[in-house]
């Protein structure tokens, strides 16, 4: 199935990269040749798969970004699969922007407004992404969520790598088409408006503000204070706390997958839209 890898240097860290064919290998090669590394063999940290095309050039087919052997983006936009290697390899670096809480979660963009949702989601996207979609949210490609405390804000980064973004124009001719249904939200600033968490399997609706700082603590990877140094723990604390209290926080469950996208709806519209737990 994968017909080549190529190596990439991320700030001093060899990541391999594997696609399904080699046209779409050479593509990445171009796109990141500031980071390309000869003669040297990497794991195959991400792959990069894009869907067969028919006959009349119209792209049939999804495209996927895998990490690891996980699927963290699947869409019909091409490009959209490039930049989520170019944001998930920038993810490697020491410097992610300081401020900055990293949070374990998935970001929903609805409009100029986000919501955080359980990491989980990312399993279910032929279920979940469209119909969430259908709806106004839309997933962020990201590997976690980074959350400016101060302002209570969602941001979504630009990829951080050098990258030759005029080697895409390759990218749309080889999956048949530059039509995308779905592409990837702007880098940018949103304010966060609702927090979703998972408590357990039969906790819904409404949390206190106490209870929303105890489990986005436990999601918190780290921080980068503003002289760029690695945040304490109280820091950390203290900025959870300050951005709760701008939200609206829930406690999701489900039995299926797609019962979650009527709860994330309505916390993209300002409220938990079920009774308090």
């Amino acid at each position: 199935m994968w017909a080549a890898t190529s190596t990439f240097d991320v700030d001093g860290l060899y990541i391999g990269v594997r696609s399904n064919t080699t046209s779409v290998d050479d593509v990445l090669r171009t796109a990141l040749v500031a980071h390309l590394v000869d003669n040297v063999e990497a794991p195959a940290n991400y792959s990069v798969e894009l869907g067969e095309s028919s006959t009349s050039g119209a792209g049939t087919g999804f495209h996927f970004l895998y990490r690891s052997s996980a699927s963290v983006v699947r869409t019909r936009d091409v490009r959209r699969v490039a930049r989520g290697l170019f944001t998930h390899l920038s993810s490697h670096r020491v410097d992610l922007g300081r401020g900055l809480l990293r949070v374990h979660g998935v970001t929903l963009v609805a409009g100029g407004t986000a919501v955080l949702a359980p990491s989980v989601l990312r399993q279910w996207p032929e279920l979940i992404e469209r119909r969430l979609n259908g709806q106004g949210l839309r997933f962020v490609d990201t590997p976690w969520a980074l959350v400016d405390a101060a302002r209570a804000e969602v941001v979504v980064p630009e990829p951080s790598l050098e990258v030759d973004w005029s080697a895409l124009d390759r990218l749309d001719a080889l999956a048949g088409g530059r039509v995308r249904p779905d592409p990837p939200v702007e880098p940018g600033r949103y304010p966060l408006v609702g927090w979703a968490f998972w408590v357990a399997p039969d906790v819904t609706g409404r949390l206190s503000r106490a209870q929303a700082v105890m489990h986005a603590m436990q999601l918190t990877i780290g921080a980068i204070d503003a002289d760029g140094r690695r945040d304490d723990l109280q820091r950390a604390l203290d900025g959870l706390a300050s951005v709760v209290r701008e939200i609206e926080p829930a406690a999701v469950a489900w039995n299926d997958p797609v019962e979650l996208v009527e709860p994330l709806v309505a916390l993209a519209s300002g409220g938990s839209g079920q009774p308090a737990s």
